[in-house]
């Protein structure tokens, strides 16, 4: 894999998605989440910065309004950030580099203790993931903000409000 064949990707996604889905009024797309809080000296998150500039500039480039870009890496950023500086805290996170191994230990913790992933992710000094790379609960509502304030200001929250899944919940 290479930047420029995800750009490549992009423009090719983005693009069958509107030509083959003219129904769809709105198509966000998502920043790439980092890979480990260390945001300033792991290279894994320079190349995630990178990856992300090219989507926002395939969709940017694309000139349409139906494609908004959607800034999850910036805002989980912003957590983490706002944390740690509210915290006084300096250090860093484990590094995503032993993610294989925490990733191990932390499935069985959740799965046989119920340990939650917030709680896991603290103790290995992340804010927003669990184990240097997935989402824990904190992570999803930062994505889950970022999007639901997107189909809010697209006028798109209160259709899916009051669609057939919206009614299946609420007779529970």
């Amino acid at each position: 894999p290479s930047l420029e064949k995800l750009k490549y990707h992009v423009q090719s996604i983005v693009a069958r998605m509107l030509e083959n889905l003219p129904k769809i009024k709105q198509i966000g797309v998502c920043t790439l989440p980092p890979m480990g809080e260390d945001l300033v000296h792991h290279p894994a998150n320079q190349i995630v910065r990178d990856a992300n500039n090219i989507i926002r500039t395939v969709v940017t480039e694309m000139n349409n309004d139906r494609v908004t870009i959607l800034p999850v890496y910036e805002k989980l950023e912003e957590e983490i950030n706002r944390t740690h500086l509210s915290n006084g805290k300096s250090f860093l996170p484990i590094s995503v580099d032993y993610f294989v191994p925490m990733a191990a230990w932390m499935d069985v913790a959740y799965c046989m203790l119920g340990i939650s992933w917030n709680t896991l992710g603290r103790c290995s000094g992340n804010v927003v993931l669990s184990d240097s790379l997935h989402l824990n609960e904190r992570g999803g509502d930062v994505v889950a903000t970022v999007v639901a304030n997107w189909l809010t200001e697209k006028g798109q929250l209160e259709k899916l409000h009051t669609g057939p899944i919206h009614k299946i919940m609420k007779s529970d």
